[in-house]
């Protein structure tokens, strides 16, 4: 049998590896009160064992298996197996199915049922960066003994972790429970129309104008099912997960998207007070700010006419290639923009490996007058590419020389050599960055067919917004 998972399933009162527990706490131990009284009360080199051992070991043969029996025989082992279990389907055995890379969403799952000891737990597994990245070894630190000013009570997590732990234990906080009771008992009560007949006042306690020089802002959202009781309890949960320390956090370029270690920027790019925000200490504003002019600069060209095809014609469609945050976003928000294009080319969005989406497509267009923008950081996006070919495919069968493809495919990518090899100019490459989200990359250069569509003036709507949040 795997050793750490020998350990996970024997070893909870004693600091050696694979030693026997008592016969005492051999019986099944069920999620409740004095199930979790138990757990608390062990050592903390214990509950440590618990996290290492469920975090580090693969499934059985990859394969979860319906019942602990089948495949352990030991009587002794298969009791411990059942603890905190429930129609067969205990923590323990699905806590023991998840590999290494999934300690987050472990911790998570255990915090539902022991969350007193839980808590406590991830204030250690995160206060030791070392066990954290690289997994447990002997001689590690075990608990918040050795690390007073780090580790608090439970229930009181550091801020430096807070936003971590806020993502893994939302059911298990007491804020959340009593939202949640709250709607269980009074969701059907909330009627639109009778809360707004009962308060005159509804739509000016549940919205907020933003004043800024290209106009007003109106964020209203006294449409939603909530009243006053809902705000306090909403507002109070935000508190209780860190949402403002996760803000500040964000807003200095401290890599709060912890599942990929990367830092969250997309502020940068509406970061027009040109404050300098650092990443792994460098300021990424100055290179923020040449993409953002260089794309800036194009578009103008584009919608001014003065970008030409090969044929000397100006551009009145553009073609968008891209999966995923490559497409959704522009494509939400071109079409939501539609009447506030004055006088941009059209835009059409391709994503689908089906030809049937590319032929339907360029089936309405002229390669004289078309522009392709193709959308793969890598350049080597399986079905962007194979789009992105088959549209230069059709082009070349009206412009025949491979060279006009500079005057009509642009890249938004980082690889200049695939770039090149496919016959755009790396010139027209506009750059984006890992600190850039899909779903909020429509800031960046993926942007660039909104920017085309609409101009650059949303980008403004974008810093005011950002100054909101900010403070």
């Amino acid at each position: 049998m795997n050793r750490k998972l020998q350990i996970f399933l024997l070893r909870f009162n004693s600091s050696e590896p694979g030693a026997s527990r008592p016969a005492s706490f051999l019986a099944p131990l069920h999620c409740t009160p004095a199930g979790r009284q138990e757990v608390m009360s062990h050592r903390w080199t214990e509950l440590r064992t618990v996290a290492t051992s469920v975090s580090n070991f693969p499934a059985f043969d990859g394969n979860p298996v319906d019942s602990p029996e089948k495949t352990f025989h030991d009587p002794t082992r298969r009791a411990t197996f059942k603890l905190c279990s429930g129609n067969g389907r205990g923590l323990v055995r699905k806590a023991v199915l998840f590999r290494w890379k999934e300690l987050f969403e472990t911790l998570r799952f255990l915090t539902e049922c022991w969350f007193g000891f839980a808590e406590k737990l991830l204030c250690g597994v995160l206060s030791d960066r070392s066990w954290f990245q690289s997994g447990p070894t002997s001689g590690t630190k075990t608990g918040p003994s050795e690390q007073p000013e780090r580790c608090l009570q439970p229930g009181r997590l550091t801020s430096e972790h807070q936003h971590i732990a806020a993502t893994m234990a939302l059911s298990a906080d007491p804020n959340y429970q009593k939202l949640e009771q709250w709607y269980r008992t009074n969701a059907n009560s909330l009627k639109m129309r009778a809360m707004f007949d009962s308060d005159p006042e509804r739509f000016g306690k549940f919205s907020t104008t933003l004043k800024t020089d290209d106009g007003d802002i109106l964020l209203d959202y006294s449409k939603n099912l909530i009243n006053q009781d809902v705000m306090t309890m909403l507002l109070a949960l935000a508190k209780s997960r860190g949402v403002e320390e996760a803000r500040e956090k964000m807003f200095t370029g401290e890599k709060i998207n912890f599942t990929e270690n990367r830092a969250v920027l997309h502020v940068a790019l509406r970061n027009r007070s040109n404050t300098p925000i650092l990443v792994d200490g460098k300021d990424v504003m100055p290179e923020v700010n040449r993409v953002l002019d260089k794309m800036k600069a194009f578009c103008q060209k584009v919608r001014s006419g003065e970008w030409k095809g090969f044929s000397g014609k100006s551009i009145t469609d553009v073609v968008n290639i891209g999966i995923g945050g490559s497409d959704l976003g522009p494509l939400m928000v071109t079409e939501a923009l539609k009447p506030y294009s004055a006088g941009g080319p059209n835009v059409w969005f391709v994503s689908n490996i089906d030809g049937t989406h590319m032929a339907k497509t360029l089936k309405q267009l002229d390669p004289e007058t078309t522009l392709f923008i193709i959308a793969s950081k890598t350049f080597t996006t399986q079905e962007t590419i194979t789009n992105a070919e088959s549209a230069r495919d059709w082009f070349l069968q009206t412009a025949g020389d491979k060279s006009a493809v500079a005057k009509h495919f642009v890249a938004l990518s980082t690889n200049a050599a695939k770039v090149k090899d496919f016959g755009i100019d790396p010139a027209n490459m506009f750059e984006f960055w890992d600190w850039v989200g899909g779903r909020y990359s429509l800031w960046s250069a993926i942007g660039l067919s909104i920017a085309l569509h609409v101009g650059t003036s949303l980008g403004r709507g974008g810093v005011q917004i950002l100054v909101w949040f900010k403070i």
